[in-house]
């Protein structure tokens, strides 16, 4: 389960029901279905852009994250980046303003790391 604020309403991504909760005036106002919860690919790992307030959810497979929004009008998702890396090579993973940042740790010298800048597709 995550929680996020959205245009003064909270969201409950719950996944054990696999639905948004919308609450606004902690009233529950809407539910929304969602199905990335039962993707094998999601690595249980949602982000919010601070800037636009746009969520984020990442999904793995052997070479690469991808990196797809959530549409929290219909519960699907859109890959809007992919990172050539596996998660266990990136931290402090963030989304701000439309561009994804994250630290990758250098294969070869593992006490050096690099701070990545990717804009994502709109």
């Amino acid at each position: 389960t995550h929680i996020f604020m959205r245009q003064n309403k909270l969201l409950l991504l719950n996944h054990l029901e696999q639905r948004i909760e919308i609450f606004q005036s902690d009233t529950l106002s809407t539910m929304v279905d969602i199905s990335y919860p039962s993707d094998k690919k999601w690595a249980k790992q949602m982000i919010q852009d601070e800037q636009n307030q746009r969520i984020y959810g990442l999904f793995k497979d052997r070479q690469a994250i991808t990196i797809k929004e959530l549409d929290i009008r219909t519960g699907q998702t859109r890959a809007v980046a992919r990172i050539e890396a596996g998660l266990n090579q990136l931290k402090e993973i963030k989304v701000l303003d439309g561009h994804l940042y994250y630290i990758k740790e250098n294969e070869k010298e593992q006490d050096r790391a690099e701070l990545i800048r990717h804009l994502m597709s709109r």
